[in-house]
C-alpha cells in the first residue's frame, strides 16, 4: 500500500490530466486525506479541495474556508460549530459585536450544505450567546448604544436593539417536527420574541399554526397571544 507521501511525490511528476485523476480517485475512495492535504498545501491557493481533507486540517485553515464558504457539513459540521462558538466567546460580553460576527460567519453558509441537526445547533448558539443587532438610528444614539454594548450592559430593553435569529433560508432545512418542538420550547421558557419569530416563519411556509400548537397549555397560549400577539393564530386554519 502506497504512503500518502509517496503518492504526492508521484503526483508532482505526472501531467495535470493524471493529477486530476489521482485527486478524483482519492476523493471518491476516501482514506487519502493526508495525500489531499499535501496537494492543497502545494497549490498555494484556496480551492474546494480543502473540504475533502481532514477536519483537523480544515480547522487550522478556517480563514481560507471562510473565503469560499463552509462546505461539507456532514463531515466538518462539528468543526464549524466549534469555531463559531469560540469566535463568539472571544467577543466577550459585547452582544452587538457577537451579532456582527455571527452574521458574518452565517453569510458563508449555504442552505444546501447543512442538515436539520446543524440548524438546530446554530439555533442553540444564538440562544446561548444572544447576538444582538441595531436598527438604523441617529449617529449619537448608535455611539451611545455601542458604548453600552462595550460595557456588557446592552439588552433588547433598548428600543432600536433586537435579537438575531438564524437566517430563514437555513431554518427551512428543519423538519416540521423540529419547528413544532422549537416553538413549544420557546413558549415553555417564555421566550415570546423567539416564539413570534418561529410562528411567523412557520406561517410563511403555509403551515397551520393551530395544528403546530397542538398540546400547548392554556397558560403558554395566552402568554404568547397577550405578550407578543402581533400575528393571527387563527388565520392559518
Amino acid at each position: 500500500d502506497f504512503t500518502d507521501e509517496w503518492l504526492y511525490t508521484m503526483y508532482k511528476l505526472v501531467p495535470s490530466a493524471v493529477q486530476k485523476g489521482m485527486v478524483g480517485t482519492a476523493k471518491k475512495n476516501g482514506g487519502r486525506e493526508a495525500f489531499l492535504e499535501f496537494v492543497v498545501e502545494g497549490q498555494g491557493r484556496v480551492s474546494n479541495l480543502i473540504f475533502w481533507c481532514s477536519s483537523d486540517f480544515v480547522r487550522g485553515r478556517m480563514e481560507d474556508v471562510l473565503s469560499v464558504g463552509m462546505r461539507r457539513w456532514k463531515v466538518h459540521g462539528e468543526t464549524y460549530l466549534q469555531y463559531i462558538r469560540e469566535r463568539l466567546e472571544n467577543c466577550g460580553k459585547n452582544l452587538l459585536e457577537r451579532g456582527r460576527l455571527y452574521r458574518q460567519l452565517e453569510s458563508v453558509i449555504q442552505p444546501g450544505d447543512v442538515f436539520p441537526d446543524d440548524v438546530r445547533k446554530l439555533v442553540d448558539l444564538c440562544n446561548d450567546y444572544t447576538p444582538l443587532q441595531m436598527s438604523s438610528v441617529e449617529p449619537n444614539v448608535r455611539a451611545y448604544l455601542e458604548d453600552v454594548a462595550l460595557q456588557g450592559s446592552l439588552s433588547t430593553d433598548y428600543e432600536p436593539v433586537g435579537k438575531i435569529f438564524v437566517r430563514v433560508d437555513l431554518m427551512r432545512r428543519l423538519t416540521r417536527e423540529d419547528q413544532r418542538a422549537m416553538l413549544l420550547a420557546a413558549l415553555g421558557t417564555h421566550q415570546y420574541d423567539y416564539a413570534e419569530h418561529l410562528a411567523g416563519f412557520i406561517s410563511s411556509r403555509g403551515l397551520p399554526i393551530v395544528s403546530i400548537l397542538q398540546g400547548i397549555s392554556e397558560r403558554e397560549f395566552w402568554g404568547l397571544v397577550l405578550e407578543k400577539g402581533s400575528f393571527d393564530l387563527t388565520s392559518q386554519e
